[in-house]
């Protein structure tokens, strides 16, 4: 039996009737909660930095600056991502 996934514990752990959380494509792997209060997904930015180079084949640099510009700055609505700062 496959592990589950921390996006997949949260959609068993939680009554989401009504409420979609907003995943970010390809990067469940660096889901390491949520906000109950507002239900939206805590994303490790450390792992979706190393998701980023290891999909892609990129340098650190390359990685962050993606990260910067197409997913940190960008705004999703009102269930937009909290990116939590676990890298420094």
């Amino acid at each position: 039996m496959a592990k589950l996934k921390m996006v997949e514990k949260f959609e068993e752990f939680y009554d989401l009737t009504g409420i979609e959380l907003l995943k970010l494509d390809g990067l469940d792997d660096a889901v390491i909660g949520i906000d109950e209060h507002d239900m939206r997904l805590i994303y490790s930015r450390k792992k979706i930095i190393k998701i980023l180079m290891k999909e892609n084949k990129w340098d650190e640099i390359e990685a962050r600056e993606y990260f910067a510009f197409n997913i940190f700055g960008y705004y999703f609505g009102e269930q937009t991502p909290i990116f939590c700062l676990d890298d420094i």
